[in-house]
């Protein structure tokens, strides 16, 4: 049409050529402010988990890579419709009833028909977000110690087991409601089996609704189950946090201790052997626990200390806390947090408990 009105084909590919620029460089400065941000965010978070520190600016390639093909995709993108308009005469392009002989004609095709499914789609994904959270991002919360992650991730792995569990018995519910109608008809309601077809032909009309109702009740006793379970598990987390804390049945602690004041151990002696003189056996054992030297050393010196184990170079450098204990300590707390590594060959032990007492060791000769 435009031919028609006296336009030459160097004005026609002039025109397409103005009309890609006109989509092209708004495009290309908005993609580059767009990358502009991501890479501020991205390098943000880098610096944030590994400590790596680098400029926020993108690289001078990077920006010639993207004003490139910015550039060059559109004119590679425009030419078949110049192809198409020079390609034809100016009687085919005025010959409406004609025309769509010459035109190209495009089949849409669903990715269904060819064997890819929206559920196997969905599937898939779903797979890769499970195994990519498995095998990297579980590691991970071990690396950089965030139990909380990793009880977040186990805890969501667990739920969507639940939920795929309860989803993949819904196969089965036909199978169980054939098997109940069978025992029940076989056992207890024998005198109703003329009715077996009729039950059989009502549980198939209604089978979408009760399949739905048996989701939605297996759901919520997986819920139930899981809530109870979850409760159980943290009671036992705080039952072995406190015992981790404080190690026995009764502990007695000075909370002034950054003040200089700390609690006196002779008196305190003396009061349990009274208590035991008194009422025989109330008292199995007891024992006591200084403060960390490193306590002592800031009070004496007003100044923060800490003690720490290394190699030589500093390398692998671990802050300890060192206190005294008595040689009856192991037979006062609970051992089953106590885990003896590794101990001198030569020497005799002695256990307590089924385990090595380290602090006897230390006593004896």
């Amino acid at each position: 049409m435009l031919r028609a009105l006296g336009f030459k084909s160097s004005h026609l590919v002039s025109m397409i050529t103005m009309q890609s620029f006109f989509y092209s460089v708004p495009g290309v400065i908005l993609g580059i402010g767009v990358a502009f941000v991501t890479n501020v965010l991205l390098r943000f978070f880098i610096y944030i988990f590994a400590g790596n520190t680098a400029s926020f600016e993108l690289t001078s390639a990077s920006l010639w890579i993207g004003i490139l093909f910015g550039l060059i995709m559109p004119l590679l993108a425009i030419l078949l419709p110049i192809k198409q308009a020079l390609g034809k005469n100016l009687r085919t392009s005025l010959d409406l009833n004609h025309r769509s002989n010459n035109e190209k004609s495009v089949t849409v095709q669903k990715l269904e028909d060819l064997g890819l499914s929206p559920n196997q789609t969905l599937v898939g994904i779903m797979l890769v977000v499970l195994g990519f959270i498995t095998y990297y991002c579980v590691p991970l919360t071990f690396y950089y110690q965030k139990t909380e992650w990793f009880l977040f991730i186990f805890d969501t792995l667990l739920v969507m087991i639940i939920i795929g569990l309860t989803f993949m018995s819904v196969l089965i519910f036909e199978f169980v409601e054939k098997g109940l109608l069978w025992l029940l008809i076989n056992t207890c309601c024998r005198r109703d089996k003329r009715l077996k077809d009729v039950i059989s032909k009502n549980l198939d009309g209604h089978r979408k609704r009760n399949s739905k109702t048996s989701i939605m009740f297996t759901l919520a006793i997986s819920f139930l189950i899981f809530a109870s379970s979850s409760f159980t598990l943290l009671s036992g987390l705080i039952q072995g946090e406190v015992i981790t804390l404080f190690g026995s049945d009764l502990y007695i602690d000075q909370i002034q201790v950054n003040r200089g004041i700390f609690l006196d151990e002779a008196d305190l002696t003396e009061f349990i052997v009274d208590i035991n003189a008194r009422y025989p056996g109330s008292i199995a054992d007891y024992s006591f626990v200084s403060t960390p030297i490193s306590t002592l050393t800031e009070l004496l010196m007003n100044d923060d200390y800490k003690t720490s184990f290394s190699d030589l170079t500093g390398y692998n450098l671990i802050n300890i806390a060192i206190s005294a204990v008595p040689d009856n300590y192991l037979s006062t707390i609970d051992m089953n947090y106590y885990y003896p590594n590794d101990f001198q060959k030569n020497i005799a032990h002695n256990k307590t408990d089924g385990q090595i007492n380290a602090v006897d060791m230390i006593y004896s000769d």
